[in-house]
Protein backbone atom coordinates (compact mmCIF):
# COMPACT_ATOMS: atom_id res chain seq x y z
CA UNK A 1 0.00 0.00 0.00
CA UNK A 2 1.03 3.61 -0.54
CA UNK A 3 1.21 6.25 2.17
CA UNK A 4 -1.64 8.68 2.75
CA UNK A 5 -0.45 12.30 2.57
CA UNK A 6 -2.30 15.34 3.86
CA UNK A 7 -1.51 18.90 4.88
CA UNK A 8 -2.64 20.76 7.97
CA UNK A 9 -2.74 24.55 7.69
CA UNK A 10 -3.09 26.74 10.76
CA UNK A 11 -4.32 30.36 10.61
CA UNK A 12 -5.76 32.93 12.95
CA UNK A 13 -9.50 33.57 13.02
CA UNK A 14 -9.04 36.72 10.90
CA UNK A 15 -7.18 34.78 8.18
CA UNK A 16 -3.74 36.10 9.07
CA UNK A 17 -0.68 33.93 9.68
CA UNK A 18 0.20 32.75 13.17
CA UNK A 19 2.46 34.90 15.31
CA UNK A 20 5.68 33.65 16.92
CA UNK A 21 3.83 33.33 20.25
CA UNK A 22 1.09 31.25 18.59
CA UNK A 23 3.65 28.87 17.12
CA UNK A 24 5.07 28.13 20.56
CA UNK A 25 2.01 25.89 21.09
CA UNK A 26 2.23 22.33 19.78
CA UNK A 27 -0.28 20.58 17.53
CA UNK A 28 -1.60 17.21 18.67
CA UNK A 29 -2.59 14.85 15.84
CA UNK A 30 -4.44 11.59 16.50
CA UNK A 31 -4.43 8.97 13.73
CA UNK A 32 -6.75 5.95 13.76
CA UNK A 33 -6.84 3.16 11.17
CA UNK A 34 -9.71 0.70 11.30
CA UNK A 35 -10.87 -2.44 9.50
CA UNK A 36 -14.46 -1.21 9.79
CA UNK A 37 -16.29 2.04 9.13
CA UNK A 38 -16.74 4.38 12.06
CA UNK A 39 -20.18 5.40 13.20
CA UNK A 40 -21.11 8.84 14.47
CA UNK A 41 -19.35 9.65 17.73
CA UNK A 42 -17.10 6.58 17.79
CA UNK A 43 -13.97 8.70 17.72
CA UNK A 44 -14.37 9.61 21.38
CA UNK A 45 -16.38 6.60 22.56
CA UNK A 46 -15.98 3.16 20.99
CA UNK A 47 -17.65 -0.17 21.57
CA UNK A 48 -15.49 -3.26 22.32
CA UNK A 49 -16.16 -4.49 18.77
CA UNK A 50 -14.96 -1.20 17.29
CA UNK A 51 -11.87 -1.15 19.50
CA UNK A 52 -11.02 -4.67 18.32
CA UNK A 53 -11.06 -3.54 14.69
CA UNK A 54 -8.58 -0.72 15.25
CA UNK A 55 -5.25 -1.65 13.74
CA UNK A 56 -3.26 1.49 14.55
CA UNK A 57 -3.89 4.40 16.88
CA UNK A 58 -1.20 7.05 17.11
CA UNK A 59 -0.94 10.40 18.85
CA UNK A 60 1.80 12.60 17.41
CA UNK A 61 2.88 16.05 18.58
CA UNK A 62 4.21 18.52 16.01
CA UNK A 63 6.00 21.86 16.25
CA UNK A 64 4.57 24.41 13.86
CA UNK A 65 6.83 25.83 11.11
CA UNK A 66 6.82 29.52 10.30
CA UNK A 67 4.33 29.16 7.42
CA UNK A 68 1.89 27.26 9.67
CA UNK A 69 1.65 24.28 7.28
CA UNK A 70 2.31 20.71 8.46
CA UNK A 71 3.07 17.82 6.13
CA UNK A 72 1.54 14.61 7.51
CA UNK A 73 2.27 11.23 5.93
CA UNK A 74 0.60 8.07 7.21
CA UNK A 75 1.63 4.50 6.18
CA UNK A 76 -1.61 2.62 5.44
CA UNK A 77 -2.19 -1.04 6.29
CA UNK A 78 -3.42 -3.33 3.51
CA UNK A 79 -6.69 -4.15 5.33
CA UNK A 80 -7.49 -0.57 6.44
CA UNK A 81 -10.91 0.58 5.24
CA UNK A 82 -11.27 3.75 7.31
CA UNK A 83 -8.75 6.40 8.30
CA UNK A 84 -9.52 9.18 10.75
CA UNK A 85 -7.18 12.07 11.55
CA UNK A 86 -7.95 14.57 14.30
CA UNK A 87 -5.89 17.71 14.96
CA UNK A 88 -6.02 19.81 18.14
CA UNK A 89 -4.32 23.21 18.37
CA UNK A 90 -5.01 25.36 21.44
CA UNK A 91 -8.84 25.55 21.54
CA UNK A 92 -9.34 24.61 17.85
CA UNK A 93 -10.27 21.08 16.75
CA UNK A 94 -10.70 19.66 13.25
CA UNK A 95 -10.75 16.20 11.72
CA UNK A 96 -11.05 14.35 8.42
CA UNK A 97 -12.37 10.89 7.53
CA UNK A 98 -11.11 8.89 4.56
CA UNK A 99 -12.77 5.69 3.36
CA UNK A 100 -11.18 2.93 1.30
CA UNK A 101 -13.06 3.57 -1.94
CA UNK A 102 -10.21 2.98 -4.39
CA UNK A 103 -9.74 -0.76 -4.09
CA UNK A 104 -7.79 -2.41 -6.89
CA UNK A 105 -8.53 -6.13 -7.49
CA UNK A 106 -4.93 -6.54 -8.65
CA UNK A 107 -3.60 -4.52 -5.70
CA UNK A 108 -1.83 -2.14 -8.09
CA UNK A 109 -1.95 1.54 -7.19
CA UNK A 110 -0.81 4.85 -8.62
CA UNK A 111 -0.56 8.03 -6.56
CA UNK A 112 0.14 11.63 -7.59
CA UNK A 113 2.13 13.33 -4.83
CA UNK A 114 0.55 16.78 -4.92
CA UNK A 115 2.49 18.77 -2.34
CA UNK A 116 1.16 22.00 -0.92
CA UNK A 117 2.58 24.41 -3.48
CA UNK A 118 1.82 27.96 -4.51
CA UNK A 119 1.54 27.30 -8.24
CA UNK A 120 1.76 30.27 -10.60
CA UNK A 121 1.26 30.66 -14.33
CA UNK A 122 4.49 30.33 -16.28
CA UNK A 123 6.54 28.89 -13.40
CA UNK A 124 7.35 25.15 -13.84
CA UNK A 125 6.97 22.75 -10.92
CA UNK A 126 7.69 19.09 -10.25
CA UNK A 127 5.14 16.49 -9.21
CA UNK A 128 6.18 12.99 -8.17
CA UNK A 129 4.13 9.90 -8.97
CA UNK A 130 4.41 6.77 -6.84
CA UNK A 131 3.34 3.20 -7.47
CA UNK A 132 3.69 -0.08 -5.61
CA UNK A 133 5.01 -1.72 -8.81
CA UNK A 134 7.65 -0.73 -11.34
CA UNK A 135 6.28 1.29 -14.27
CA UNK A 136 8.14 2.15 -17.46
CA UNK A 137 5.79 4.92 -18.53
CA UNK A 138 3.01 7.10 -17.15
CA UNK A 139 0.58 9.29 -19.07
CA UNK A 140 -1.27 12.34 -17.87
CA UNK A 141 -3.85 14.91 -18.89
CA UNK A 142 -4.91 18.25 -17.41
CA UNK A 143 -8.54 19.43 -17.45
CA UNK A 144 -9.67 22.94 -16.55
CA UNK A 145 -12.82 24.99 -17.20
CA UNK A 146 -14.45 22.01 -18.88
CA UNK A 147 -11.66 21.49 -21.43
CA UNK A 148 -8.63 19.24 -21.83
CA UNK A 149 -5.84 21.82 -21.80
CA UNK A 150 -2.73 19.63 -21.74
CA UNK A 151 -1.68 16.00 -22.30
CA UNK A 152 1.65 14.20 -22.16
CA UNK A 153 3.64 11.17 -21.07
CA UNK A 154 6.86 10.56 -19.17
CA UNK A 155 9.29 7.67 -18.89
CA UNK A 156 10.05 8.65 -15.29
CA UNK A 157 8.00 8.82 -12.10
CA UNK A 158 8.33 12.58 -11.92
CA UNK A 159 6.42 15.14 -13.99
CA UNK A 160 7.63 18.64 -14.82
CA UNK A 161 4.61 20.80 -15.59
CA UNK A 162 4.36 24.44 -16.63
CA UNK A 163 0.96 25.93 -15.68
CA UNK A 164 -0.71 28.10 -18.31
CA UNK A 165 -3.46 30.70 -18.04
CA UNK A 166 -5.97 28.08 -19.19
CA UNK A 167 -5.25 26.09 -15.99
CA UNK A 168 -6.48 28.81 -13.65
CA UNK A 169 -7.87 28.98 -11.08
CA UNK A 170 -8.08 25.22 -10.66
CA UNK A 171 -7.22 22.22 -12.80
CA UNK A 172 -7.50 18.45 -12.43
CA UNK A 173 -4.46 16.33 -13.19
CA UNK A 174 -5.11 12.69 -14.14
CA UNK A 175 -2.15 10.30 -14.17
CA UNK A 176 -2.66 6.81 -15.55
CA UNK A 177 -0.98 3.79 -17.06
CA UNK A 178 -2.11 0.61 -18.81
CA UNK A 179 -0.85 -2.76 -17.60
CA UNK A 180 0.04 -5.62 -19.94
CA UNK A 181 -3.37 -7.27 -19.45
CA UNK A 182 -5.21 -4.03 -20.36
CA UNK A 183 -5.96 -2.93 -16.79
CA UNK A 184 -5.95 0.87 -16.41
CA UNK A 185 -4.49 2.23 -13.17
CA UNK A 186 -4.99 5.93 -12.45
CA UNK A 187 -5.16 8.71 -9.91
CA UNK A 188 -6.55 12.25 -9.93
CA UNK A 189 -5.55 15.35 -7.98
CA UNK A 190 -6.45 19.03 -7.95
CA UNK A 191 -4.00 21.80 -8.86
CA UNK A 192 -4.72 25.31 -7.57
CA UNK A 193 -3.00 27.77 -9.90
CA UNK A 194 -2.55 31.43 -9.04
CA UNK A 195 -3.71 33.36 -12.13
CA UNK A 196 -1.63 35.79 -14.13
CA UNK A 197 -4.30 37.73 -15.98
CA UNK A 198 -3.40 38.63 -19.56
CA UNK A 199 -5.72 41.61 -19.50
CA UNK A 200 -3.93 44.56 -17.90
CA UNK A 201 -5.23 47.81 -16.46
CA UNK A 202 -3.22 50.79 -15.20
CA UNK A 203 -4.58 53.65 -13.10
CA UNK A 204 -2.81 56.83 -11.93
CA UNK A 205 -3.76 60.14 -10.29
CA UNK A 206 -2.27 63.40 -11.55
CA UNK A 207 -1.45 64.35 -7.93
CA UNK A 208 -0.22 62.34 -4.97
CA UNK A 209 -1.49 64.95 -2.49
CA UNK A 210 -4.26 67.52 -2.71
CA UNK A 211 -6.59 69.47 -0.46
CA UNK A 212 -10.32 68.94 0.10
CA UNK A 213 -12.44 70.20 -2.83
CA UNK A 214 -9.32 70.45 -5.04
CA UNK A 215 -9.65 69.37 -8.65
CA UNK A 216 -7.86 66.13 -9.53
CA UNK A 217 -7.86 63.78 -12.51
CA UNK A 218 -7.60 60.02 -12.81
CA UNK A 219 -6.07 58.38 -15.90
CA UNK A 220 -7.13 54.85 -16.89
CA UNK A 221 -5.24 52.74 -19.44
CA UNK A 222 -6.46 49.35 -20.68
CA UNK A 223 -5.05 46.84 -23.15
CA UNK A 224 -8.05 46.34 -25.41
CA UNK A 225 -10.71 48.72 -26.72
CA UNK A 226 -14.40 48.23 -25.90
CA UNK A 227 -13.42 47.14 -22.41
CA UNK A 228 -15.59 47.39 -19.33
CA UNK A 229 -13.83 48.93 -16.32
CA UNK A 230 -15.05 48.66 -12.74
CA UNK A 231 -13.67 51.51 -10.62
CA UNK A 232 -13.85 52.05 -6.86
CA UNK A 233 -12.27 54.72 -4.67
CA UNK A 234 -12.86 54.34 -0.93
CA UNK A 235 -11.70 55.88 2.33
CA UNK A 236 -8.71 54.07 3.81
CA UNK A 237 -10.54 53.79 7.15
CA UNK A 238 -12.94 51.31 5.51
CA UNK A 239 -10.08 48.79 5.43
CA UNK A 240 -9.29 48.97 9.14
CA UNK A 241 -11.25 45.74 9.68
CA UNK A 242 -9.60 43.98 6.74
CA UNK A 243 -10.05 43.80 2.98
CA UNK A 244 -12.97 41.38 2.91
CA UNK A 245 -14.94 43.60 0.53
CA UNK A 246 -12.00 44.26 -1.78
CA UNK A 247 -11.70 42.54 -5.16
CA UNK A 248 -8.31 40.83 -5.20
CA UNK A 249 -6.65 38.19 -7.34
CA UNK A 250 -6.87 35.70 -4.48
CA UNK A 251 -10.58 36.33 -3.92
CA UNK A 252 -11.35 36.00 -7.64
CA UNK A 253 -9.53 32.65 -7.70
CA UNK A 254 -11.46 31.38 -4.68
CA UNK A 255 -14.81 32.45 -6.14
CA UNK A 256 -14.09 30.85 -9.52
CA UNK A 257 -13.31 27.53 -7.81
CA UNK A 258 -16.92 27.41 -6.61
CA UNK A 259 -17.96 26.95 -10.25
CA UNK A 260 -15.69 23.97 -10.81
CA UNK A 261 -17.52 20.97 -12.27
CA UNK A 262 -14.84 18.52 -11.14
CA UNK A 263 -14.74 17.28 -7.55
CA UNK A 264 -12.03 14.60 -7.11
CA UNK A 265 -13.23 13.72 -3.61
CA UNK A 266 -16.55 12.53 -5.06
CA UNK A 267 -14.82 10.04 -7.35
CA UNK A 268 -15.28 6.58 -5.85
CA UNK A 269 -13.51 4.24 -8.30
CA UNK A 270 -10.95 4.33 -11.13
CA UNK A 271 -13.65 4.19 -13.82
CA UNK A 272 -15.24 7.36 -12.48
CA UNK A 273 -11.97 9.25 -12.88
CA UNK A 274 -12.61 9.36 -16.63
CA UNK A 275 -16.41 9.31 -16.41
CA UNK A 276 -16.62 12.40 -14.19
CA UNK A 277 -14.00 14.30 -16.16
CA UNK A 278 -15.69 13.60 -19.50
CA UNK A 279 -19.02 14.81 -18.11
CA UNK A 280 -17.33 18.05 -17.08
CA UNK A 281 -16.48 18.77 -20.73
CA UNK A 282 -20.12 19.31 -21.63
CA UNK A 283 -21.50 22.78 -22.20
CA UNK A 284 -20.18 26.27 -21.66
CA UNK A 285 -21.93 29.43 -20.54
CA UNK A 286 -21.38 32.96 -21.82
CA UNK A 287 -21.55 35.92 -19.49
CA UNK A 288 -22.60 39.23 -21.02
CA UNK A 289 -21.93 42.39 -19.02
CA UNK A 290 -23.30 45.78 -20.00
CA UNK A 291 -22.00 49.08 -18.72
CA UNK A 292 -24.23 52.04 -18.04
CA UNK A 293 -21.57 54.75 -17.82
CA UNK A 294 -20.80 57.17 -20.61
CA UNK A 295 -17.15 58.41 -20.53
CA UNK A 296 -18.37 61.83 -21.61
CA UNK A 297 -20.56 62.05 -18.47
CA UNK A 298 -19.70 64.85 -16.06
CA UNK A 299 -17.76 63.31 -13.17
CA UNK A 300 -18.05 66.30 -10.85
CA UNK A 301 -20.03 65.44 -7.70
CA UNK A 302 -23.34 67.18 -7.02
CA UNK A 303 -22.00 68.75 -3.83
CA UNK A 304 -19.26 70.67 -5.66
CA UNK A 305 -19.79 74.35 -6.39
CA UNK A 306 -17.76 76.72 -8.50
CA UNK A 307 -18.94 79.77 -6.53
CA UNK A 308 -16.18 81.66 -4.73
CA UNK A 309 -15.85 82.33 -1.02
CA UNK A 310 -15.58 80.07 2.02
CA UNK A 311 -17.35 76.72 1.88
CA UNK A 312 -18.43 74.62 4.83
CA UNK A 313 -16.94 71.12 4.65
CA UNK A 314 -19.90 68.75 4.64
CA UNK A 315 -19.16 65.84 2.28
CA UNK A 316 -17.45 62.92 4.06
CA UNK A 317 -18.24 59.71 2.12
CA UNK A 318 -16.72 56.31 2.84
CA UNK A 319 -17.13 55.36 -0.82
CA UNK A 320 -16.17 58.23 -3.09
CA UNK A 321 -16.36 56.63 -6.56
CA UNK A 322 -18.13 53.42 -7.56
CA UNK A 323 -18.60 53.26 -11.34
CA UNK A 324 -18.81 50.96 -14.35
CA UNK A 325 -17.06 52.58 -17.31
CA UNK A 326 -17.41 51.55 -20.95
CA UNK A 327 -14.15 52.44 -22.71
CA UNK A 328 -15.78 52.11 -26.15
CA UNK A 329 -13.15 52.45 -28.90
CA UNK A 330 -10.56 54.02 -26.57
CA UNK A 331 -7.83 52.39 -24.51
CA UNK A 332 -7.13 55.52 -22.47
CA UNK A 333 -9.49 57.72 -20.48
CA UNK A 334 -8.96 60.68 -18.14
CA UNK A 335 -11.59 61.50 -15.52
CA UNK A 336 -11.74 64.93 -13.87
CA UNK A 337 -13.31 65.18 -10.44
CA UNK A 338 -13.05 66.92 -7.06
CA UNK A 339 -11.74 65.53 -3.78
CA UNK A 340 -14.29 65.15 -0.96
CA UNK A 341 -13.86 66.98 2.33
CA UNK A 342 -12.43 64.04 4.28
CA UNK A 343 -8.81 64.32 5.44
CA UNK A 344 -7.70 60.79 4.56
CA UNK A 345 -5.98 58.54 2.05
CA UNK A 346 -8.22 57.41 -0.80
CA UNK A 347 -7.63 53.85 -2.04
CA UNK A 348 -8.28 53.20 -5.75
CA UNK A 349 -8.99 49.72 -7.11
CA UNK A 350 -10.10 48.68 -10.58
CA UNK A 351 -10.76 45.66 -12.77
CA UNK A 352 -11.30 45.26 -16.51
CA UNK A 353 -13.25 42.83 -18.72
CA UNK A 354 -12.86 42.60 -22.50
CA UNK A 355 -14.01 40.24 -25.22
CA UNK A 356 -10.66 38.72 -26.23
CA UNK A 357 -8.49 39.04 -23.11
CA UNK A 358 -11.12 38.30 -20.48
CA UNK A 359 -10.68 39.49 -16.91
CA UNK A 360 -7.88 41.63 -15.48
CA UNK A 361 -7.33 43.44 -12.22
CA UNK A 362 -5.23 46.33 -10.96
CA UNK A 363 -2.25 44.61 -9.35
CA UNK A 364 -1.62 47.22 -6.65
CA UNK A 365 -4.10 49.81 -5.34
CA UNK A 366 -3.33 53.45 -6.20
CA UNK A 367 -3.58 56.13 -3.52
CA UNK A 368 -4.20 59.86 -3.34
CA UNK A 369 -3.79 61.71 -0.05
CA UNK A 370 -6.23 64.47 0.90
CA UNK A 371 -4.82 66.94 3.44
CA UNK A 372 -5.41 70.44 4.75
CA UNK A 373 -2.92 72.85 6.30
CA UNK A 374 -3.85 74.10 9.75
CA UNK A 375 -5.33 77.59 9.98
CA UNK A 376 -6.71 79.75 12.73
CA UNK A 377 -9.00 82.77 12.52
CA UNK A 378 -9.09 85.02 15.63
CA UNK A 379 -11.96 87.46 16.19
CA UNK A 380 -11.04 90.46 18.39
CA UNK A 381 -13.04 93.43 19.62
CA UNK A 382 -12.79 96.66 17.66
CA UNK A 383 -12.14 98.73 20.84
CA UNK A 384 -11.09 98.06 24.44
CA UNK A 385 -11.12 100.18 27.62
CA UNK A 386 -8.45 100.01 30.32
CA UNK A 387 -9.12 100.43 34.04
CA UNK A 388 -12.80 99.42 34.17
Amino acid sequence: MLNFTTYLKMKRYDGRNLTADDRMNDVSVTIIQSKMFFTEGTFTKMSPEEEGNIEIQQVITYNLPENGILHIEVPINADTVHLKIKAVFMDSVNSIDVDDLFNSPKKVYLQAQNEYQDLKVGIPFNLDVQSNIHLDEIKYLVISRGQIVHVGKENAMSLTLNPQSSWTPEACLVVYTTLDDGTVVNDVTTLSVHPNFENKIFVSWNKEKAGPSDSVSLKINVTESNSLVGLSVVDKSVKLLGDRQEITTKRISEDLRDYSTIHPRRITNPHQVFEVLLNSLRGREILVVKANYDPTEDFLPTWHSDFGGPRVRSYFPETWIWKNINMRSDTELEISTVLPDTITTWITNAFVISENLGFGILESPVQVFSFSTGNCHVCVATTICQGF
